[in-house]
Formats: C-alpha cells, structure tokens, sequence
C-alpha cells in the first residue's frame, strides 16, 4: 500500500462488491506503534494507552465503473493525565494519502481539482459518490488559486463584446478576447464602462504592449469613445457581423411592408417566415435552376442545417419575380455584402461603396436609412472609417461571437452557473464543457470486412476486428488507441488509467494486494498474470478439473455463457454465480461477460 500512498495500511478483511449500486467497499487496519508520548502535551512518564478502535470512511477513484469506498479502521489513544491536569486529549494517527477533513483520499480529490473546470459538478459527485456541495467547494479553492496567478497582457489585436450567458439584459457581462490568438482574455462582471475602463488598464500594466495596435468591436458607441480615449493610436474596426445585419435588417423590413400590404400574415405564414431566412443568406447559397446536382446537393445541406422545414421544390428567385421591391431590396443587399467579399483594399472598397450609394432607388432609401447613415456618411460620429478600416487589415471579431456561443453552452449545460465559475471554466477549462463523460462507446454502423485486408486482432482479446464495429476514437477523454482493442477491452483499459500502479492489482478480482502478496499465474496461453493467493488457488484448481473432467469439448469450440454454465458439471461451486475458466489456445467466448477480454487465460462469467 505504500506504492499507492497509503503508509501504515493493511488489509484485514476480502472487499465487498454491490453489483446493484456499483459501489465496492475496502477494509483497511491502520498499522500503529505504541506512542511513546503525548503530543500535545509531551507527557513522557506514562504512554498514552488504547482508546478504542473507530472506523472511518474514505471515498477513492472508481475501479471498473465501481465507486469505491474504503472503511479505515484507526486505533486511537488517549494520554493519560486528566483534563484538570491539562491534557486528557485523544490522539488519532495520521495516514498518509487520507484526507479526514474531505473524507476521501488526496488522488481522489485531485483528480477532483483537475477535472471541476471541464466536467459538470453533479456528474462529478454521481462518478465518486460524494456530495455535490464538497464538489462545489473543491472547485472553489481551485478557482482561487488559478485566479491569483493568472495575470493576462495585452494583445496585439483585442475584441471587445457584450453577451448574456442566461438571456437577461442585466446579467450581461463584458468579454475580452485576444483577436490573433483566438483565446479569451477575461470576462467582466458586468458591461459597464468603468469596469472595462479599470479593468484595460490593469491588464495594461501587466506587459510590455501598453496598448493593443487594434481593437475589433460591435458598433457600440461608449466602446468607441473609452477605446479613443485609452488608446488613441489603436485602430477600431467594426464587426462585419453587425454591419451586414443593417442591410438584412432592411431587406426583412420591405418583406414585411409588403406581406402587410398585399393582406399576408408575415408572422404566421410559414412561406413567409420561411423567406424571411432566405433572404438574409447570399445567393450563391441558395439553389437556382441551371445548378448541378452536386451543387444542389451542397446547397440543399446547407439550408437544412439553418431551416428544419425547408421545401427542396420552393424556388426562392421565382418567388423573387412576383415581388418587384423585395427583388430590389435583395439584391442591393447583396452588392453591398460583396463589398467584404471581392475587395481587399481600401481604396477600391471605398470606391465601390460610393457606387452603392449612388445605386441605391429613393423608394429604398427609408429602408436603408441605417446603412445610408452610418456608413456612407462622411462623419467622424458616423462608423464609415471602421467600416474602411476592415479592409486593411482583414480583422473580424468572428472569435467573439463565437465565444460567446460557448459561453451560453457552458452556462446551460450547468445549469447556471454563477459569475466566478463561468468565468473559470471558460478561461481556465477547454471550451467543451460536458455535462458527463462517455462511459460506452456509441453505436455505429457495421463495417464490412474487406478481404484484401490483413486480418485484425484486438490486442487484449485477440477479437478480430474486421468484422466488428470500431468504438469511438474519442472515448471518455481517454487516450486508447480504438483500432488496438475492442470495445470490452477498451472500457478495462480505460478504467485502469486512473489506477497509477496497475501492477499491484489482481488481474482477477481487482483488489490491492503488496507485491509480495501476489503470485504468477502461467495459463496454457503462455502469458504471465499476477493473482492474490485466493484467485491463484482457484486458477490452478478449476484447471486441473476442466482437464480433468468428462465432458466432451472439442478444440476451437465456440463456448457461450450458458453452455460453459451447463457444460461442466460435478462442480458445485461453478453452478449459481460467477466463476473462472481456464481456455485453451483455440477456444474462445461469445458469453461477452469478460471484464478485460474474452481469450485470456482468467475470464469471469455469471451465470444466467
């Protein structure tokens, strides 16, 4: 037990397995020597004496998909001079690797610490068997000290934006991100400018780049007006996002006076609503007769990730026909959009930008009156220099956008998650945030099996992997290799990577056994396992017997679950639960209740 950090521990009684919850119960005796003197008060001329025995539980990592328990049996004592005299104290030894305060072992609330930030807390509590609130607090002092050495510098580009993780306007929060590098920078508690303003010049003072060379940004005005005044050198681009939305924004606005006017119910109809989202992709999107079925088939996928509904016989230019203005509207829109797409300089891109304007029908001008305003207009209050300035530098704040879909993800997932905590995950964590970790691997389709192929094994089992269905190559976050081993073997495996000393496990029944407790089992397969003295003798002598007995099994027969229950007969400890098997080189199992692999030498099966 000292491999595993648990100094002064030994085993006094066989573990116990609820095969209902899942949960296996370890017995431990704390090895204690006479104390020669209290420590509390340093009485030497009497030791302390016995005080009883009280057991106490701990909570480790799951083994095999069973959360684990260990009962601690501690021998404590008592110094003997009274509580008048000035002690009377009770003393409790100390193990190593146990942690009384959290009641559980210092690998099990690590791992806790390592993982609070990427997987939910109730998944957490549910995976060890602990409460959700000790999950809660684990995770809390982890964010503490995470926070204190965190200190970010400033980047060269940063992008600033606002988003609500729960929908509400006045939980909304402030977000930084470092445009360049596409990470987060931090996340405000709030979006006001004097938090952002103090909160800049932090992080300001933190390196060397005082001010960032650009600021990416929605078209906010007070984050214009703190970014001029902080950083009068930095360029300001505004979000191409934003920009397109006023010309989309206008487009809908003639669909809908339209409808209105024609007697439609543009908010019920689903042709109506149904356009509304055509009308805001691009055309080259969009399926129009003359395409290839190949190109109708990319563009139909595309629309169907976007409209649930969509009717593959609608055509959207036919139905531009019967609607004149929303024609016009549409494809001012999209000249205006094909400014970002077939321009890279500023002075062609602002030359094209006139010619918009200049095309631009009186009957459309009202429509179009937020584009017309804010970016054809030559004025320093006016947004058209952030709009120029895109095309010098190719800057979006498409990375913030995005983050802020991962923050809402993060939040919903949890729940609702508080500010601190939010915060934490999304600066510290991975950015997929999962509600609970893959236990299975997920179905797939079969593969066939293709001749020319050499044939595959499973390295665990011998399986041929040919002809099964491959497991997921992500699977729990674990790294087994998927076209090394079966699905059976890789849940084993990935069990087994929690466990940092494997070797002192017995291959049989799992428990923790000290190295010179286990002995070498050599099976007819030629490979060597390490078993405990109980596993070993019964290994040894349920071989003998099968060799030994009457029943008729052929070389390379199939043996299912039930038959190898019904089969060897004569043996009353084999009938009613499980029970081991020692296999030939060429027999195999289709039971599929092997633990790690249905070819080894140990296999365990229960009977039906």
């Amino acid at each position: 037990m000292e491999q595993l950090g648990f100094a002064g521990l030994v085993r006094f009684k066989d573990d116990e397995v609820d095969r209902v919850n899942h949960i296996r119960r370890c017995f431990f005796e704390v090895k204690q020597e006479p104390i020669a003197s209290c420590p509390y008060c340093g009485w030497k001329e009497e030791p302390p004496y016995k005080h009883g025995v009280r057991p106490h539980l701990y909570r480790d990592l799951p083994i095999l998909g069973d959360r684990v328990v260990l009962e601690v049996r501690v021998h404590r004592f008592r110094c003997r001079r009274s509580k008048k005299e000035g002690c009377g104290k009770i003393i409790v030894p100390k193990v190593t690797g146990l942690e009384p305060h959290w009641s559980m072992t210092s690998r099990c609330r690590e791992w806790i610490r390592e993982n609070c930030l990427h997987l939910s807390f109730q998944f957490i509590a549910e995976h060890i068997g602990c409460d959700e609130k000790t999950v809660r607090t684990l995770a809390n002092d982890r964010i503490d000290e995470l926070n204190a050495a965190y200190r970010p510098v400033m980047p060269q580009w940063l992008g600033l934006d606002e988003t609500s993780p729960s929908g509400r306007i006045h939980e909304s929060i402030t977000v930084l991100v470092d445009v360049d590098q596409q990470k987060p920078i931090d996340l405000l508690k709030d979006r006001t400018i004097d938090t952002l303003e103090e909160r800049l010049k932090e992080i300001g003072s933190h390196g060397q780049n005082a001010q960032p060379k650009g600021v990416t940004m929605d078209m906010s005005e007070n984050y214009r007006r703190l970014v001029r005044r902080l950083f009068p050198e930095a360029v300001i681009v505004a979000d191409r996002f934003h920009v397109e939305r006023f010309a989309n924004q206008a487009v809908d606005r003639v669909r809908i006076d339209t409808g209105k006017g024609q007697g439609k119910n543009v908010t019920k109809s689903e042709l109506w609503k149904q356009n509304s989202r055509l009308l805001r992709m691009h055309q080259f999107n969009i399926p129009r007769a003359g395409d290839s079925e190949q190109e109708l088939k990319e563009k139909r996928k595309h629309i169907e990730r976007k409209l649930r509904n969509y009717n593959r016989d609608f055509d959207f230019f036919q139905w531009l026909d019967f609607y004149p203005k929303i024609k016009k509207a549409y494809i001012l829109k999209e000249h205006f959009c094909q400014i970002y797409l077939y321009h890279t300089k500023r002075e062609t891109a602002e030359t094209a930008l006139e010619l918009w304007g200049a095309c631009v029908p009186p009957e459309l001008a009202t429509p179009f009156k937020l584009v017309i305003n804010n970016i054809l207009t030559q004025d320093k209050d006016k947004w058209r220099e952030e709009f120029l300035a895109y095309f010098g530098t190719k800057k979006t704040n498409g990375y913030t956008e995005g983050l802020n879909s991962v923050i809402k993800r993060i939040n919903r997932l949890g729940n609702g998650y508080g500010r601190i905590v939010l915060r934490a995950r999304v600066l510290y964590g991975d950015g997929k945030t999962r509600p609970f970790a893959r236990i299975r691997p997920r179905k797939l389709k079969a593969v066939k099996a293709d001749p020319e192929l050499q044939p595959r094994k499973c390295s665990g089992c011998a399986r041929d992997l040919n002809d099964r269905s491959l497991p997921n190559p992500v699977h729990a976050g674990l790294p087994i290799q998927s076209d090394l081993y079966c699905p059976v073997c890789r849940i084993a495996l990935e069990s087994l990577l929690v466990d940092p000393f494997p070797e002192n496990r017995c291959a049989q029944c799992s428990v923790y056994f000290d190295s010179a407790e286990l002995k070498t089992y050599e099976p007819v397969l030629g490979q060597e396992y390490k078993l405990c003295e109980r596993c070993y003798a019964e290994c040894v002598l349920l071989k003998a017997n099968l060799h030994d007995s009457s029943t008729s099994i052929t070389e390379g027969e199939t043996l299912t679950q039930c038959e190898v229950s019904t089969s060897i007969t004569g043996y009353p400890n084999l009938e009613g639960h499980g029970h081991l098997v020692a296999l030939s080189p060429t027999r195999s199992c289709a039971g599929g209740a092997c633990r790690s692999g249905t070819n080894r030498a140990v296999a365990r099966y229960t009977s039906t």
